[in-house]
């Protein structure tokens, strides 16, 4: 149980990360240092998609306790749990965290000039009128104890102000969370 909670608190801490455009705790990775399982998934999920990066995020799990090693270089079990690939494609540019039998933890694309789906921009045209969305959005996807969900987050403008909304993949208007540190 505590493991999967890490993994999910580890998937989190990657959404939140990858917004930096640099995650704190991450070990550079080779595709050949990745389990073939994971390839598969990636390419399953993200067909066609032209990997840029591949990374571990080394954690050690002691009884039923975990640790994020900061320092990869003196971690010395090599033997990942959590995959972290980077991906991009026409108008997508993404990054997916996977577990070492390939199942999706979360991921996070960048839409660039894609539409939304038309539920989601019926929804938001309702709840904020005059409001313009932007074409560039972003898609959410957590996956928790085998249910996917799916959240959007897109940029509205009106009259020179901008704001971030969230929708999940049923058109319902969600909060942000806040961002949780460790320790």
């Amino acid at each position: 149980m505590k493991k999967q909670i890490a993994l999910f608190v580890l998937s989190a801490l990657t959404v939140t990360t990858v917004s930096a455009q640099e995650m704190l705790f991450s070990a550079k990775l080779k595709k050949e240092e990745i389990p073939a399982v994971v390839i598969t998934a990636q390419e399953s999920d993200y067909p066609g998609m032209e990997i840029t990066d591949y990374e571990a995020v080394p954690l050690e799990f002691i009884g039923e306790d975990w640790i994020v090693h900061p320092n990869t270089a003196a971690f010395a079990n090599k033997d990942y749990d959590t995959y972290l690939i980077t991906f991009s494609g026409d108008r997508l540019k993404g990054q997916a965290t996977y577990d070492r039998d390939g199942n999706l933890i979360s991921a996070r694309e960048r839409m660039e000039n894609v539409p939304l789906p038309h539920y989601i921009q019926r929804a938001v045209a309702q709840s904020y009128p005059g409001w313009a969305m932007a074409m560039d959005h972003e898609l959410l996807t957590i996956n928790r104890k085998g249910q996917k969900r799916v959240y959007y987050r897109i940029e509205l403008d009106k009259a020179g102000k901008t704001r971030n909304v969230v929708y999940d993949g049923n058109a319902n208007e969600v909060k942000e969370g806040k961002v949780h540190h460790l320790g």
